[in-house]
């Protein structure tokens, strides 16, 4: 109940002080700081993974339609995910025969 009270709180303060310039400058800042941070925290993600072809078609075709083409995510992702996993179960599959 706490977070919720919280965070309406900040959207009626939001919602009044929102045309003036520093409270925009502040919250552009606040989104090149909350990017470099997704982006750390995604490095040190696939500094963890194996680098293997299929990884780096899946992380490329990603970055490709979701980065560089603006496609939605939710039906991108609908698509790579099961695609990634069948790639894995058949790659892990076929090193046990």
């Amino acid at each position: 109940m706490v977070p919720m009270g919280l965070v309406l709180g900040l959207l009626l303060l939001y919602q009044h002080y929102q045309e003036v310039p520093a409270v925009q400058r502040m919250l552009a800042g606040m989104t090149a700081v909350s990017a470099g941070l997704m982006l750390a925290t995604a490095i040190r993600l696939a500094q963890s993974l194996s680098l293997t072809l299929r990884a780096v078609l899946i992380g490329g075709a990603a970055f490709l339609v979701i980065g560089l083409l603006s496609w939605p995510l939710v039906p991108v992702m609908a698509v790579l995910v099961p695609l990634a996993l069948m790639l894995e179960w058949h790659a892990n599959r076929g090193g046990r025969r």
